[in-house]
């Protein structure tokens, strides 16, 4: 065979271009490779190993380390035993592979983590979220929104104990603003002044005019007089925000002070108005400046 006849036919070992396939043909479960080395010793092997396609790699004295890389024929399924470095590590399509550093900067830790933005929870189903003990077998607290679209907590159960009421910490000691805000103990344990408690015109207040309220009960005492007779229906006061009835009227007795009318004390028909107005009702009226005495207690808003 001529040189001529050669170089046609068969790769140079110095390099060469081979126009047709190469196959590299085993037998049963034995292996074909492509080996790349440097100075006579193997670092790469690239080839079928049992039908597999596999990646496997050396060390630096020519031993075997693994296979960091693997391709199952039977199913197309991709093995990677070692971390994936993405050349661009924000994936910008739907089946793109995401890097650690996307997910780390873009999602919430199970460990624990802090969320920039809100987390919204579909309403539909009566989703929500539950605080759980380690371990996760007990729920210590669920909360869970409501179906009505309405803004706020749907339900609370405390299941540590249920028979304990479930204590919602409000933010600071001041008086709500809100209808629908959180109060503390102080603020229902509010001791109203005379000067809360704002006669109406025509009406003066006495020194013992006062007003305490326990939870959603409300107790007043009141003496006021007015200095002309007054007549049926008369606004006496107005209880202030936060210590009016529910709704409806309530009725109460007043007393007549013995000394202003010169004879037995006198009752006299009065109502509270869930506007917060206090009035005088019925058919028998005091006379002027007749100082009346009603202690009222009412559920309250």
């Amino acid at each position: 065979m001529t040189q001529a006849q050669s170089d046609t036919r068969y790769v140079n070992v110095t390099g060469d271009t081979v126009t047709g396939d190469l196959t590299l043909a085993a037998t049963g479960s034995d292996g074909r490779f492509f080996i790349f080395g440097r100075d006579g010793l193997p670092q790469w092997m690239f080839g079928n190993s049992g039908g597999n396609l596999i990646a496997g790699r050396y060390d630096d004295t020519g031993e075997w380390v693994d296979n960091p890389w693997g391709m199952n024929r039977a199913d197309g399924s991709m093995v990677v035993d070692k971390p994936l470095w993405l050349g661009d590590p924000t994936p910008y399509e739907d089946n793109h592979a995401a890097s650690k550093q996307y997910v780390d900067t873009t999602r919430v830790a199970k460990a624990g983590d802090t969320m920039t933005g809100d987390l919204k929870i579909n309403v539909a189903r009566h989703h929500g979220v539950e605080f759980r003990e380690p371990g996760g077998e007990r729920r210590v607290l669920g909360i869970r929104t409501t179906t009505s679209g309405v803004a706020g907590l749907g339900a609370f159960k405390a299941e540590d104990d249920p028979t304990q009421p479930l204590m919602l910490q409000p933010f600071g000691v001041g008086a709500p603003n809100q209808a629908e805000h959180a109060v503390n103990r102080d603020y229902l344990l509010t001791q109203y002044d005379t000067s809360t408690v704002t006669p109406a015109s025509g009406w003066a207040a006495n020194s013992i005019t006062w007003m305490t309220r326990n939870g959603w009960a409300v107790v007043t005492f009141d003496s006021v007089r007015k200095t002309t007779a007054p007549a049926a229906n008369d606004i006496m006061f107005t209880l202030p925000v936060g210590a009016r009835p529910i709704s409806g009227t309530w009725w109460l007795s007043m007393v007549g002070n013995v000394a202003t009318t010169g004879g037995g004390a006198r009752v006299y028909l009065g109502s509270v108005e869930s506007n917060g107005q206090v009035k005088i009702r019925g058919l028998v009226m005091p006379p002027a400046n007749e100082i009346l005495y009603a202690t009222i207690a009412f559920p309250c808003v």
